[in-house]
């Protein structure tokens, strides 16, 4: 009987573990376009840590990844790779005070 338990407990541990990890990334949880009213810029974020800057029609590839709470975007044509501060609150996404809501 304690054995079972103890088994049972192991299991649902490691799968928390795996649920927990596997969103502490945080790049499920930005996929997605979203778009900043004032400019009418588009960031898309896809699979793959894919990003893609939409200013007016000149379109924009890199990659992004989130870590140590920090948004890293690496867009080369932008001049590389920068660190941002953001926060994703249901569907608004700010980044460095700039505000985008998804479509």
């Amino acid at each position: 009987m304690k054995k079972s338990l103890a088994i049972t407990l192991i299991g649902v541990v490691m799968g928390l573990a795996l649920i927990v990890c596997g969103s502490a990334s945080g790049a499920d949880t930005l996929s997605g376009t979203y778009v900043e009213k004032k400019t009418g810029a588009s960031l898309t974020f896809s699979s793959g840590n894919k990003l893609e800057m939409d200013l007016g029609g000149y379109k924009m590839q890199g990659s992004y990844e989130i870590k140590d709470g920090l948004l890293h975007v690496d867009l080369p044509e932008m001049g590389g790779k920068t660190a941002n501060e953001y926060k994703l609150e249901g569907d608004k996404l700010t980044i460095d005070g700039d505000e985008y809501t998804k479509k």
